[in-house]
């Protein structure tokens, strides 16, 4: 009897001609979305999260990636990142509306940093490790601002 040996595709980051970037495999990868959303740099909401892993943005879809938001966070930290979460107040119960990649200089996403961290740790979604790194990520950009 022969034997049927079966390889999944490495997911990739891939443009198409319109130059709308998306993952290969069609299906939700944290490492690329987190590198998608530091590359770019700028809000990403959550519609925009969704159709980036090639799901449409209906309510299910939505709620399937503000399930994965701490997961990204968490991601981000061990890339020594901090991800900012907006949360969008035009909704009943006020969910995660979009995210962005903390550069340090805007004091009111800081804000929101900090509050997130804290959320999560009240929560116990971070480890005892994640939580001091996180507070060192924060003392050190404090440091760097203070340089300047």
């Amino acid at each position: 009897m022969r034997k049927v040996t079966r390889t999944k595709p490495t997911p990739t980051i891939v443009e198409d001609e319109r130059g709308k970037k998306s993952i290969s495999t069609k299906k939700w990868n944290t490492q690329l979305v987190v590198q998608y959303v530091i590359e770019d740099g700028g809000w990403k909401t959550v519609a925009e999260l969704a159709n980036f892993v090639g799901w449409v943005a209906y309510l299910y879809n939505l709620r399937r990636v503000r399930a994965r938001i701490t997961l990204m966070v968490k991601m981000a930290l061990a890339m020594g990142k901090f991800l900012v979460v907006e949360k969008d107040l035009k909704i009943k119960n006020h969910p995660v509306g979009r995210v962005k990649v903390w550069d340090g200089r805007n004091g009111d996403e800081r804000t929101l940093v900090c509050a997130y961290i804290e959320k999560l740790e009240k929560r116990n979604d971070l480890t005892s490790e994640q939580y001091e790194q996180a507070l060192d990520l924060l003392t050190a950009v404090d440091s760097q601002i203070d340089d300047k």
